[in-house]
């Protein structure tokens, strides 16, 4: 007979649970070695490896490389989930045999596993074991004892161990993952200087872009409207004229850096450039009356704050001073910077980094 992947993993999750209540530890490390040479590496397989090594003392953290940390993430997923299978079906094996074939065998080497840890875990925590013990942790967790395993994960004093680390990376990498960030804004455009004689106008506009944790780079544009509070002079088609007509905008790039965060507020840093208008003559088709804008490319800065809700979304005020040179000669000098005033309320989001990061949360008891 060929000893096929499908027969040695027959063979082993049949006889591993048998060898390991009998005490007949060599063998249950024989099954698993040729298990693995077969199949390769796997969570069952990788379970008993490891606890093996603990009890026989040959265990390093070195032992946890990158796969068995990720079939730890896949053990303390199920032991979460067979909590709440148990809890709501009276008969869990009638649920199991739906998605596990054959569903004894498996829920047998569970079983067997989680004495065998049980034992052990027990026996080393006489021995004067630490609960930042990588040992402790990783014994806890096969134990099934889910609230133990994330208060050790949980308690400052283990944080420089082997697995923290290793959920730390995991959580920064996730964070890294680029944000989607889109917002609309309101607000007031305050003229200072000579431009000061069109007085202050109300904004809107809207800021299109992404980043990460602390940087965001945008598209944006804002409009500002509501006629001159004073009647000014431009000229138009050669000659001076009078008026108090206004509109104004700006398109451009923003970049923001955040700077401080408490809780689920932060104060952030930003500057911008594009280019910024003044429409000084309304054009009018139907009168075959050509407008008149006049530009003038817009550096700016300032600082805001945000406060940011669960899923992203949030609501915020900036304040940023705008280096512009409006060019009105000969009529009413425009000459001055203005200041920006805003209200925005967005969404800065990637709902596959926050799916991610909550099942962390939800693993690991709230980092």
């Amino acid at each position: 007979m060929v000893n096929t992947c499908e027969t040695v993993s027959n063979e082993a999750i049949q006889l591993i649970p048998y060898y390991l209540e009998v005490n007949n530890l060599d063998s249950a490390a024989y099954y698993t070695k040729i298990w693995e040479e077969k199949c390769g590496r796997n969570k069952f397989n990788e379970r008993i490896k490891l606890l093996l090594s603990i009890e026989d003392d040959s265990f390093t953290q070195f032992m946890i490389d990158y796969s068995a940390y990720v079939f730890l993430l896949d053990d303390l997923a199920d032991h979460q989930i067979n909590q709440l299978i148990d809890t709501v079906y009276q008969n869990p094996n009638n649920f199991y045999n739906q998605y596990y074939n054959p569903a004894d065998l498996i829920l047998s080497f569970d079983e067997a596993s989680r004495t065998f840890s049980k034992k052990l875990l027990q026996k080393l925590t006489n021995d004067g074991m630490s609960l930042c013990d990588l040992r402790y942790q990783l014994l806890t967790l096969y134990a099934g004892e889910v609230e133990a395993f994330q208060q050790s994960i949980n308690s400052p004093q283990c944080s420089d161990g082997r697995l923290p680390q290793l959920i730390n990376q995991l959580i920064d990498n996730i964070k890294s993952k680029k944000l989607v960030h889109v917002a609309l804004s309101t607000g007031v455009w305050i003229p200072t200087g000579n431009v000061s004689v069109l007085g202050a106008h109300p904004s809107i506009g809207f800021l299109f872009g992404g980043g990460t944790e602390k940087y965001t780079f945008d598209l944006s544009a804002e409009f500002r409207f509501i006629n001159s509070k004073n009647n000014y002079t431009t000229r138009y088609q050669g000659n001076l004229i009078t008026t108090d007509y206004f509109f104004g905008g700006f398109a451009g790039l923003n970049v923001t850096r955040t700077m401080l965060s408490i809780g689920k507020s932060n104060l952030h840093v930003g500057i911008g450039a594009g280019i910024d208008g003044i429409d000084v003559v309304e054009s009018d088709t139907d009168n075959d009356i050509d407008g008149k804008s006049i530009l003038s490319f817009n550096a700016n800065a300032g600082v805001g704050y945000r406060y940011i809700n669960d899923k992203g979304s949030y609501s915020g005020i900036d304040v940023r001073y705008n280096f512009v040179q409006y060019d009105n000669y000969p009529g009413t000098s425009f000459s001055g910077n203005t200041i920006s005033v805003r209200l925005t309320f967005g969404l800065i989001a990637n709902d596959k980094r926050r799916r991610q990061l909550s099942d962390i949360n939800r693993l690991f008891g709230n980092l």
